[in-house]
């Protein structure tokens, strides 16, 4: 049984470059709002910076983050992609 804000990411290859997965089965909006919350907090206050690349996923996984921090009261700052 799983605890209180626990799920179950084993779709999800999490290393100290990144998180990568497949949008919809591992990398979900739930999964990536969970690691925002959490590395909200973790960074305490301090800033944020939240940047994408163009794939199709980016602008849900864009919002997530950022809802995420959000959530746990971190300010965050974008930066802007511009798809040519």
């Amino acid at each position: 049984m799983k605890q209180s804000g626990e799920f179950d990411v084993p779709q999800l290859i999490i290393t100290i470059s990144g998180i990568r997965g497949v949008i919809g089965e591992g990398m979900t909006v739930d999964a990536v709002l969970s690691i925002a919350q959490a590395y909200g907090s973790f960074c305490n206050g301090g800033r944020v910076v939240v940047g994408r690349d163009s794939r199709v996923s980016g602008p849900m996984l864009h919002h997530a983050v950022t809802a995420g921090l959000m959530a746990v009261g971190e300010v965050k700052h974008t930066i802007r992609v511009n798809v040519v």
